[in-house]
């Protein structure tokens, strides 16, 4: 997933306009959090829950209308029910 993420980026500064390119960007960071959620790696995996939303508001900004069910989703796993609710809507 890291590998993956490291191709994602470097996409990215190709077309940067490529909502797709963004939005499965968000889902591998979303991912890659998920895994190494427990306390030994719980700041790296803030920061990538962080990054995974900064992805899918990029995504959602070029007009990717499954980002926000993806948004909503990183939203629910990190306990924010009402603004995953909100992106659900």
């Amino acid at each position: 997933l890291r590998k993956a993420g490291d191709e994602f980026e470097r996409l990215a500064e190709i077309n940067p306009e490529d909502e797709l390119i963004w939005n499965e960007w968000g889902i591998t960071l979303l991912n890659l959090a998920n895994l190494l959620q427990d306390p030994i790696h719980l700041n790296e995996s803030e920061k990538l829950y962080a990054s995974a939303e900064c992805r899918f508001l990029q995504a959602i900004s070029l007009g990717n209308i499954h980002a926000f069910y993806n948004m909503a989703a990183c939203h629910a796993l990190i306990g924010g029910y009402s603004s995953a609710m909100y992106y659900l809507e």
